[in-house]
C-alpha cells in the first residue's frame, strides 16, 4: 500500500468521528505510527471537517444507494444537455433539485442520530455542496469518498474547484470508477429518451387528427 492510500485510509476512518471528538483522534492515530515519520506527519498536519463537510461525509458512508441514484440521474442530465432535449433537460431538472433537498433531509437526520445539530446556514452548505457533486463528475468523487473537509460551490460553467477540499486527495482513478456510469447504460436512457420523444409527438399528432375530424 502507498502512502497516500495509507493516508486516504486513514483520513477514511478520522472523518467519520465526530467533529468534536476529530483532533484528539486524528492524533492519537499520528502517534501510533512510529515507524513511519511521513505519514504520521502527513495524518498530524489533517485539517478538522467543516460541520456542513461533516455531514456531507456522513451521507456518503449511510446512504450510498440514494446518493448513487442522485449521480446517475446527474449524468442523465448531463446527456440530455449534451444533445439539448428540452424536455428531458425540464424532467431531470425538477428530479436533480427534489433529489437534492431529499438527501440534504436525510443528511440532516443521520447527523442528528449522532447528536450533531444541522442549522439552516449548514443545511444550505449541505444542498449546496450536493448540487455541486450533480454538476461535476470530480466533486461528486470528492463526496463519496466521505473525506470533504469544506462544503463546495457549483459551478455551471467551470469545473468545481477542489483545492484542500478532500483529506488525502482524490486519484483520477477514483473519480473515473466512483462516478461515471456505464456507458452502456446511457446509451440505454438516451434511447428509452428517444422513445419517449417519439410517443409524444405520435400522440400529439393523433390528437391534432382527430380534432381535424370533429
Amino acid at each position: 500500500m502507498t502512502h497516500d492510500e495509507s493516508l486516504r485510509g486513514v483520513a477514511a476512518e478520522l472523518y467519520a468521528v465526530l467533529p468534536g471528538e476529530f483532533t484528539g483522534a486524528r492524533n492519537a492515530r499520528a502517534a501510533g505510527f512510529v515507524r513511519d515519520a511521513a505519514l504520521s506527519r502527513a495524518i498530524k498536519a489533517l485539517r478538522k471537517p467543516v460541520v456542513s463537510a461533516w455531514v456531507v461525509g456522513e451521507l456518503a458512508r449511510s446512504a450510498r444507494a440514494q446518493l448513487a441514484e442522485a449521480f446517475a440521474i446527474a449524468a442523465e442530465l448531463r446527456e440530455a444537455q449534451e444533445h439539448l432535449d428540452a424536455p428531458a433537460l425540464a424532467r431531470l431538472g425538477r428530479e436533480r433539485r427534489a433529489l437534492v433537498s431529499s438527501l440534504a433531509r436525510t443528511a440532516a437526520e443521520f447527523a442528528g442520530d449522532r447528536g450533531v445539530a444541522v442549522s439552516a446556514s449548514v443545511r444550505d452548505d449541505v444542498e449546496r455542496t450536493l448540487n455541486a457533486a450533480m454538476l461535476d463528475e470530480a466533486a461528486a468523487a470528492a463526496v463519496q469518498s466521505g473525506r470533504l473537509i469544506r462544503p463546495l460551490e457549483p459551478n455551471g460553467v467551470d469545473p468545481v474547484d477542489l483545492t484542500d477540499a478532500v483529506a488525502g486527495g482524490l486519484d483520477g482513478v477514483a473519480v473515473r470508477e466512483v462516478t461515471a456510469p456505464a456507458r452502456d447504460d446511457l446509451a440505454e436512457r438516451r434511447a428509452r429518451r428517444e422513445a419517449e420523444k417519439v410517443a409524444r409527438e405520435a400522440d400529439r399528432a393523433a390528437s391534432e387528427a382527430a380534432r381535424a375530424l370533429v
